[in-house]
């Protein structure tokens, strides 16, 4: 999943990877930290853009992955094994 946003949306996954690593850094410290972003300046209302959009790729991706693993899977099902991988809190913006 990490692969996939690393290849198709470099720059959310950056944001979100720095993010994750460091949770308390607000949007400031992280657009100076991470700089320039695909040739452009990184403002922290571009960091607070990246991670919502980045947030719901990422959901997206990993309901996508869930999904693939099941056979022939309803959304309930789907919905059940987020659950039980301790996920669906997470995907819930995107499955609303």
């Amino acid at each position: 999943t990490w692969a996939v946003l690393a290849a198709k949306h470099p720059s959310q996954n950056a944001v979100l990877q720095y993010r994750a690593a460091h949770p308390a850094e607000r949007s400031e410290e992280i657009a100076r930290r991470l700089g320039p972003q695909d040739g452009q300046p990184l403002t922290a209302a571009n960091v607070r853009q990246l991670l919502k959009r980045g947030r719901a790729v990422f959901a997206e991706l990993l309901i996508e992955q869930v999904a693939h693993s099941l056979v022939n899977p309803t959304p309930d099902e789907v919905d059940a094994e987020l659950a039980e991988l301790k996920l669906l809190e997470y995907v819930k913006p995107a499955r609303e």
